[in-house]
């Protein structure tokens, strides 16, 4: 699986949700102030996975041809959730980590069947979007990579 291409949920092994609880109750007998959902424990048993197709997306402030989701996806046989957190390690991704290089972006676009034509005109139709805010972008990137350097 790529990393940034799945949309990831958590299914309640709890038969009463929170939200069905609070359906059985008119809007006039809810009490703001109830104590009663206290001790009230939510757990999941497995996470539910989609990989998404990807296409040429439309954002200005890319270098290189961006991309984004599509809407067809296939869904991933279920994992348990204590197998996927075991897998995962506690491991969260810094924001530098989910930058993705052009390089992968066109290479991503064409095992998805792009041509190097279309990728050249989504790539043509985001410059021309960018405008100011795309070069101010652009400059702070480069000062940012200039002290990171540093």
């Amino acid at each position: 699986m790529e990393p940034g291409l799945s949309n990831m949920t958590a299914t309640s092994t709890n038969e009463v949700s929170l939200v069905d609880k609070a359906i059985e109750k008119s809007p006039d007998m809810i009490d703001e102030n109830d104590d009663s959902k206290e001790g009230v424990k939510v757990s999941f048993s497995h996470v539910d996975i989609r990989e998404y197709d990807i296409q040429i997306g439309n954002s200005p402030f890319c270098v290189g041809p961006a991309i984004e989701l599509g809407w067809a996806y296939s869904i991933q046989q279920p994992l348990n959730i204590d197998l996927y957190e075991a897998r995962r390690e506690g491991k969260r991704r810094e924001k530098m980590e989910m930058l993705v290089p052009s390089f992968y972006r066109i290479e991503k676009l064409r095992e998805f069947g792009y041509s190097s034509k279309e990728i050249y005109q989504g790539h043509n139709m985001n410059k021309k979007k960018e405008g100011n805010m795309g070069m101010i972008f652009s400059k702070l990137r480069k000062k940012s990579k200039n002290n990171q350097a540093a």
